[in-house]
């Protein structure tokens, strides 16, 4: 993974689930104005292009969803500086969030993947292109996608200024994956 520390305790791997502007207007609900965040763990949940992942045993059903993934370092006066993005997929206890909403943090602790490329850019409004999953050489799951900060229900801003107001998300040196569907 781009840019991951050595120490991969050093790095934060979360994201921001239930964002995209289509899922989030198609429910009819009442909107929370604070995003929903999850934690995945720290850098070592963070696979490269091509690593297995391995899921624990106990899983009903899990889902991939390609994302934009920002990255950023928190300096040494604890504020947070954009470096890029890269993509990834964001794996998911799809199961257990269907059988209890109450389960969608436990659900989002997952190894992840991410590619090898960091653009150093600001990210993409519309992103397309297509995933696919393999198990044994075999292709067992492909799915052509569409993301973006356009794609976004919450503004790109209101998603950061929201996270890094927790101090302890500040600490000095960390690296920050941050999936944003």
């Amino acid at each position: 993974p781009p840019l991951l520390p050595q120490d991969k305790t050093g790095a934060v791997v979360s994201g921001f689930g239930l964002t995209n502007k289509k899922k989030v207007l198609s429910t009819g609900a009442t909107v929370n104005p604070v995003p929903a965040w999850f934690y995945k763990g720290p850098g070592h949940v963070l696979k490269a292009d091509g690593d297995a992942l391995t899921i624990e045993s106990g899983i009903t059903a899990i889902c991939e969803e390609a994302e934009i993934v920002l990255i950023y370092m928190i300096d040494a006066k604890r504020k947070p500086r954009y470096i890029g993005f890269t993509v990834g997929n964001d794996i998911t206890d799809i199961g257990a969030i269907k059988a209890s909403a109450t389960s969608f943090s436990y659900a989002k602790l997952k190894e992840c993947s991410v590619s090898e490329r960091v653009f150093l850019r600001p990210p993409p409004l519309v992103l397309t292109g297509t995933c696919n999953v393999y198990r044994n050489e075999q292709t067992v799951f492909s799915s052509d996608f569409e993301t973006g900060i356009d794609q976004l229900y919450y503004k790109q801003e209101h998603l950061i200024d929201t996270l890094f107001r927790s101090p302890a998300l500040r600490q000095p040196g960390l690296m920050h994956y941050l999936y944003i569907g």
